[in-house]
């Protein structure tokens, strides 16, 4: 299970730097330099949203999979793991669907996450 963990932590982390380096400092220099500048970004925000969800977030959420996948389950449990594994692929394939900003605010990780936790792991996904 510590793996596990690790690997859910690896991936968030690689998620939330591409987030930092794409969307914060633009929103930075935006609120730095005023009202209008900020209105261009919140006007921008849209395009920037959905390039960093389809060229960074899903690609990374893909390949997290692929390797909880590739730790199998402990014997007993391989049920229990695929169903979860199911549900996580389900819900990025929901969210390459809906796009941005759905995606973030959207519930389609909430079942994976919840049997996750259920099953002692930390792996939170947005």
């Amino acid at each position: 299970m510590q793996k596990a963990d690790l690997i859910c932590a690896e991936y968030k982390s690689q998620r939330l730097a591409a987030a930092e380096k794409e969307l914060n400092p633009k929103q930075r220099q935006a609120l730095a330099a005023g009202s209008k500048a900020f209105k261009e970004f919140q006007a921008e925000l849209p395009v920037l949203g959905e390039k960093l969800l389809q060229e960074e977030t899903i690609p990374l959420i893909r390949a997290q999979h692929k390797k909880l996948e590739a730790l199998g389950a402990p014997d007993g449990d391989e049920e229990k793991i695929e169903k979860m594994l199911d549900n996580m692929e389900k819900a990025t394939d929901e969210i390459e669907e809906v796009g941005f900003p759905q995606a973030l605010v959207g519930d389609q990780f909430d079942q994976f996450e919840k049997e996750v936790e259920e099953y002692g792991l930390n792996c939170k996904v947005i």
